[in-house]
């Protein structure tokens, strides 16, 4: 990602109008495997300053039993992330690496 410029605010905007991914729009095998075979859904968001585009962020986000495995690591979060909630993630990490 670029530099934030002095003073801008940062906002975030979803690129993509469905989610993409292993299994996220065929949940046939989750089911069947009583979600064993996970379904993996991917959004794309792209960040901007005023100015300009400073990069592009994408969630992920993943249901069944791997979830249960996946817990103990420090980049997990329970629960789906909004446009606030990642525009408020990418602006403190922007913080951050100023």
């Amino acid at each position: 990602m670029k530099k934030l410029p002095e003073g801008e605010k940062v906002s975030i905007k979803k690129q993509n109008e469905w989610p993409e991914g292993a299994h996220c729009f065929e949940p046939l095998f989750y089911v069947l495997s009583l979600g064993i075979i996970p379904t993996h859904c991917v959004d794309t968001y792209t960040v901007t300053a005023e100015s300009n585009e400073l990069g592009t962020v994408k969630v992920t986000s993943m249901q069944g039993w791997v979830t249960l495995l996946m817990s103990p690591f420090p980049v997990w979060q329970y629960g789906f992330g909004t446009e606030k909630d990642v525009e408020s993630n990418v602006s403190s990490l922007i913080e951050v690496a100023e």
